[in-house]
């Protein structure tokens, strides 16, 4: 299971929780990411499905499991919402849920639905960028290499948090990032 982020006081007191209408507000530090995210920058049309509210805004990060999209006006939390990122020549479209939203800053999106077709150029992004693919046949807790395996995975993960969260906080470029990112997932 992956560590919970710590914010730092500094930023808590900064940032307002985008509730949705008639939920409580969460702490934004809730996030429970199943899945690893890596650091991508691309444009993003995100419409809620509903009310077909649009918002623009630019994909800093990106997963099988979802994205975070930077814009000023995110919508709320819990929206069901569709998405459209496009990058180098291709576009991928999804349907996601609005997990978590900062106000003036952005949202977590949690994918769920995406068609077959789709799924191939998600996958593409995401090997372009030196993430691994999870395989059908992952290694068991049966296994003898099943412990060893999880802990690298592990690691792995806690370092790409890493380097994402100093390439967020501009401590990192973009491209030192992603060469560090190309070199751990090798």
């Amino acid at each position: 299971m992956r560590p919970r982020r710590k914010m730092p006081d500094r930023f808590a007191k900064s940032l307002t929780v985008v509730p949705s209408p008639g939920t409580p507000a969460k702490s934004a530090n809730t996030e429970r990411r199943k899945l690893t995210r890596y650091p991508f920058t691309a444009a993003a049309k995100v419409t809620e499905t509903n009310t077909q509210t649009s918002v623009s805004g630019r994909v800093s990060d990106l997963g099988l499991g979802g994205c975070y999209v930077d814009t000023v006006s995110p919508l709320p939390e819990g929206s069901e919402v569709g998405i459209r990122i496009e990058y180098e020549g291709l576009a991928f479209e999804a349907l996601a849920k609005v997990v978590y939203a900062l106000a003036s800053m952005g949202m977590g999106l949690a994918f769920t639905g995406i068609s077959p077709d789709q799924i191939n150029t998600l996958r593409k992004w995401i090997s372009d960028l030196g993430g691994e693919i999870p395989e059908e046949s992952a290694p068991t807790s049966d296994s003898p290499s099943a412990g060893a395996a999880e802990d690298v995975q592990t690691i792995k993960h806690v370092l790409n948090q890493v380097i994402t969260t100093l390439m967020r906080r501009r401590l990192l470029s973009e491209s030192e990032a992603a060469a560090l990112l190309r070199d751990l997932f090798r």
